[in-house]
């Protein structure tokens, strides 16, 4: 077990290695929430473009052939 500790104590450093451990998890835990929720309002708003392209009965328009 005491290896278990020497490692927790990570050689005296612990009081500046765990925090900063916990500050990425958090950052990182935090882009991810971030990146979700973001995706889905853009599927949702993407969603809403598209019914009301099709409501006013448009269709995309065709692409521009550019000359050899």
């Amino acid at each position: 077990m005491s290896t278990f500790a020497e490692f927790l104590s990570m050689g005296g450093y612990a009081g500046y290695v765990w925090p900063a451990y916990g500050l990425v998890l958090l950052i990182i835990g935090g882009l991810i929430i971030q990146s979700t929720m973001d995706y889905r309002r853009q599927k949702q708003l993407a969603a809403r473009l598209e019914e009301a392209n099709e409501a006013a009965g448009r269709r995309r328009a065709p692409a521009k052939k550019v000359p050899s």
